[in-house]
């Protein structure tokens, strides 16, 4: 007897660039939830909580991160809403419904 394989995977349309807008940017995306692996490092905790103030070397890491891509010729787009809102803003806040979430998004681009 002889054994026949059968593909049963549908044909999907392939896509190309030509396929989307000009101008248009393909990106990808990481989530320190999703890989840290050092959630009590650094001064991070469960409670979500600010009280500590700002944590500079979660700052420094990004500032340096940021440089590294732009030296590489890679243009980082920072991503505020990722899946979850941070519990400190959205308890502090009322998350994005409130309209003062724009005032403190804008002190993050600023700083």
């Amino acid at each position: 007897s002889s054994l026949e394989v059968i593909n049963t995977t549908p044909q999907i349309g392939s896509l190309n660039r030509n396929d989307f807008p000009k101008g248009f940017l393909f990106g990808t995306a990481s989530s320190a939830y999703q890989y840290e692996g050092a959630a009590s490092e650094g001064g991070r905790g469960p409670n979500g909580k600010l009280s500590g103030g700002i944590n500079q070397e979660g700052i420094d890491y990004y500032n340096n991160l940021i440089n590294e891509l732009v030296a590489n010729g890679l243009q980082p787009f920072v991503t505020l809403f990722h899946w979850d809102l941070p519990q400190a803003l959205e308890d502090e806040y009322g998350g994005f419904l409130s309209p003062l979430i724009m005032y403190v998004i804008q002190l993050i681009i600023i700083t």
